[in-house]
């Protein structure tokens, strides 16, 4: 009898597991596979069944990423990962320039600028896609939510 309640409830805790997301600490413990975890350098680490996936600049990416994972589609966690890296890359490129202008000529300074402001204008862009790719994913998740419940 007591075997039957043991086998019961490692079934049950096993169900739960695979939608569960608890946070300790810095770290999250993800659908009982991935841990998403805040690193001294404020880069998100993923680490897949103790495997290193990747580094993303925000924990709601790295969360997407998960969750794309987890239902297996593949281009929408290869896109979350594009555009997370493009984020990080523009944002590093637009503080150097911002030191560039603040030490440069007015001649030099102005061309700085405009590439500043073209930057800017692929960092915005590229943010509303990582929103896309990151609400992509929450789409799939309350879908997933919703035909366990029904």
């Amino acid at each position: 009898m007591i075997d039957t309640f043991i086998h019961f409830f490692q079934q049950e805790k096993n169900k739960i597991d695979r939608d569960l997301i608890v946070k300790k600490g810095n770290d999250y413990y993800v659908f009982g596979q991935y841990l998403i975890s805040k690193e001294y350098n404020n880069l998100i680490t993923v680490y897949k069944r103790k495997d290193f996936v990747a580094e993303f600049s925000a924990t709601n990416a790295a969360l997407a990423w998960c969750i794309a994972d987890k239902f297996n589609k593949i281009e929408l966690s290869k896109n979350i990962r594009h555009f997370d890296e493009n984020h990080r890359r523009l944002i590093d490129d637009i503080e150097t320039n911002k030191k560039l202008v603040s030490r440069s000529n007015k001649r030099r300074e102005n061309l700085l600028l405009t590439k500043l402001s073209t930057k800017i204008e692929k960092l915005k862009y590229n943010h509303i896609q990582l929103k896309k790719m990151i609400d992509q994913a929450k789409y799939l998740q309350q879908k997933g939510f919703y035909h366990e419940d029904h």
